[in-house]
């Protein structure tokens, strides 16, 4: 029903599995604390979009890190390196320095680290449609996180796993995963993940043709971004609600739903969620036998 959010709830999930963790005996010496300083800026530099200061500190430091045999430092600048190649959809380069990351991590014995790198490598394979070798590295992280009691990332990885067995046709498998996800994510600061957890249950629910059960996911789901103020999570998730009674022969009701996230939508740039939303309203004009209003929108869908 959207894709593209579902993609999005991806790459949340991986961009979520950043860290910074030093496993390395002893204190510290002035090069090790500088290329600490130098991936922590690079991360800021990242988070403000500017991919090109980013790198440029990333080559400082991981050079740095590796002249003066800094493990962990050499990991983290490899893992925010493998980030950046992502965020520019070199996926391939992205899996080759998260792979370097993890390398490190294991000679450090950091399982943690081994957990969310192997969870960032899955995500690429995820997005590579390669499901099998995603879920074989979610579950890996899913093994250590459950060991070492990170509920509010298990959450995120169940998460994960579920959206893997939904890409597999496998939605009972999907739904369960994602149901526990939701019996980790209890901290305050996981509402945002929430939502999208509640939504990805009412996206596998719809498959599974449950639309009742489906239905209140997703307004489950808008409730919490309406309090987020989350206007593109909002029109998303209005779509997917407008989507359920088009397919149970609502289109009076779809039509109020769209008009709702058209209201949010126009005011966005986001091409794919208008072309959508635009799409299901001539389908619902169609459904209604007002053929002139639907082909209007169906061009307006392009």
């Amino acid at each position: 029903m959207n894709k593209y959010f579902f993609i999005f709830v991806i790459v949340s999930a991986f961009l979520y599995f950043s860290f910074t963790n030093n496993n390395e005996p002893g204190k510290k010496t002035d090069d090790q604390h500088k290329v600490d300083s130098l991936n922590n800026l690079a991360l800021d530099y990242f988070e403000n979009n500017n991919l090109k200061s980013t790198i440029l500190i990333l080559q400082k430091s991981s050079v740095l890190a590796k002249t003066t045999n800094y493990k962990s430092g050499e990991a983290e600048s490899y893992n925010i390196l493998g980030k950046v190649l992502y965020t520019r959809d070199l996926l391939d380069s992205a899996l080759l320095f998260f792979k370097k990351s993890i390398t490190l991590k294991k000679e450090l014995g950091d399982e943690i680290g081994i957990a969310f790198s192997s969870a960032n490598i899955g995500a690429i394979f995820d997005i590579k449609g390669d499901y099998y070798k995603a879920l074989e590295n979610y579950f890996l992280c899913q093994r250590i996180l459950k060991k070492h009691k990170k509920y509010s990332e298990l959450g995120r990885i169940y998460n994960n796993i579920g959206l893997a067995y939904h890409n597999l046709n496998k939605h009972k498998d999907a739904s369960n995963y994602l149901y526990q996800a939701l019996g980790y994510l209890k901290d305050p600061k996981d509402s945002a993940f929430i939502a999208h957890c509640y939504n990805n249950i009412g996206m596998v629910l719809f498959k599974l043709s449950d639309y009742p059960a489906s239905l209140k996911n997703y307004q489950k789901s808008l409730g919490i971004k309406r309090r987020l103020n989350d206007k593109k999570g909002m029109g998303s998730t209005i779509n997917n609600i407008a989507g359920i009674y088009l397919k149970t022969n609502q289109p009076d009701s779809a039509l109020v739903y769209l008009k709702m996230a058209r209201t949010l939508i126009d005011n966005m740039d986001e091409v794919i969620l208008r072309s959508e939303c635009n799409n299901l309203t001539a389908l619902s004009y169609f459904k209604l036998g007002d053929i002139s209003k639907a082909l209007f929108y169906a061009k307006e869908s392009y």
